[in-house]
């Protein structure tokens, strides 16, 4: 459960900005198309927000032909990125 504190920073576009710089870079490092990063991050965020709820963010749309499993995993780097930004 996120703390009072932890759900502000989420709120914050400069939060926003480390998280979605982290997500890029991992995403890259896995060898995903430059084209979808900027889309899934965007769709992510907007269905996660504060959480990578994997069952919702697994239904949404995306221009890209995924699997339910690929979908899970960026759910998770998502998450993963969100971590990460807390501590920088």
């Amino acid at each position: 459960m996120m703390t009072k504190a932890e759900t502000a920073a989420m709120l914050d576009s400069a939060f926003a900005a480390t998280v979605e710089r982290i997500f890029t870079v991992w995403m890259a490092g896995q060898g995903y198309v430059a084209d979808l990063i900027p889309e899934e991050f965007a769709r992510i965020h907007a269905v996660a927000g504060d959480d990578a709820a994997y069952l919702r963010v697994q239904r949404t749309g995306s221009k890209f032909p995924l699997e339910r499993r690929t979908k899970l995993v960026l759910a998770a780097l998502y998450r993963n990125a969100v971590d990460m930004a807390v501590f920088e």
